[in-house]
């Protein structure tokens, strides 16, 4: 049973729809990164790598409301731990499925061959529950997008890398692509964006990863969103809040909300 999103997270002003915020990374800083994200009105998609993880996720969404879970296991985890999750999305509190997906730089053949079987897993319990999934694509997005033709999901590819046919291929699907605080200074990503169909953009942050430059090298966290949309919106030549604006009915969209 999916979860049902409160009026913070239906009605915010910005998303980051990819943040780890259950990783002990954020420690003691965490009160301070959800109280930011409050001042600046914006929700976030908490996706999980591990089964653990998302129990994780699942209680932090349950004592804030503008933290939804997402329950998943990621690529480089593979491995056992699809029937939790399950039990996770059947007791409610999920909101969408990831990080999942598949990345052939973290295993040899075998383990491909185990992402691409946890992966299918995790896209049937998407199916069947209507929620929205966070795909890790990672040197994949061919494959990643084969299997998402087999699913009726809604699914985002989460800090999109792939090349501008794939980019094509993508929304000629109607997959979502989410780009990061690395657009800022990264001039290949700002292309895709600029070619990328609007009404399928999102912006993330992928926190705590950490980006250099005007980010000082800083743990990624969901007060950087802005700086992504003003990315985009000079990518796409629109003002800041068209953009802002567009890239929020885009994520209500995907989240089902």
């Amino acid at each position: 049973m999916a979860a049902a999103a409160g009026p913070e997270a239906r009605g915010a002003a910005l998303y980051d729809t990819h943040v780890h915020l259950a990783d002990a990374a954020y420690g003691p800083a965490l009160g301070a990164v959800l109280a930011g994200m409050g001042a600046l009105d914006i929700a976030a998609a908490c996706v999980s790598t591990t089964a653990a993880d998302s129990a994780l996720a699942v209680r932090l969404a349950a004592r804030h409301a503008r933290v939804l879970a997402f329950a998943g296991v990621h690529p480089d985890a593979a491995g056992g731990g699809t029937a939790a999750i399950r039990r996770l999305v059947e007791a409610g509190g999920v909101s969408g499925i990831g990080e999942v997906g598949l990345d052939p730089t973290v295993t040899d053949g075998a383990g491909y061959a185990r992402q691409r079987a946890e992966f299918g897993e995790l896209l049937e319990i998407a199916e069947r529950h209507g929620l929205p999934v966070s795909v890790h694509s990672r040197k994949s997005a061919d494959d990643v997008m084969d299997m998402l033709s087999s699913h009726g999901v809604r699914a985002a590819l989460h800090w999109f890398d792939g090349n501008r046919r794939q980019l094509a291929r993508a929304m000629d699907m109607g997959a979502y692509v989410a780009f990061g605080p690395v657009s800022v200074y990264a001039a290949d990503k700002r292309s895709l964006i600029a070619r990328a169909d609007p009404s399928l953009v999102l912006a993330e942050t992928d926190g705590p990863v950490r980006f250099s430059r005007c980010f000082a090298g800083m743990p990624a966290q969901p007060c950087h969103v802005p700086s992504v949309v003003l990315c985009m919106a000079r990518s796409r030549r629109v003002a800041y809040g068209e953009m802002r604006e567009a890239l929020a009915a885009n994520s209500r969209r995907w989240l089902g909300i």
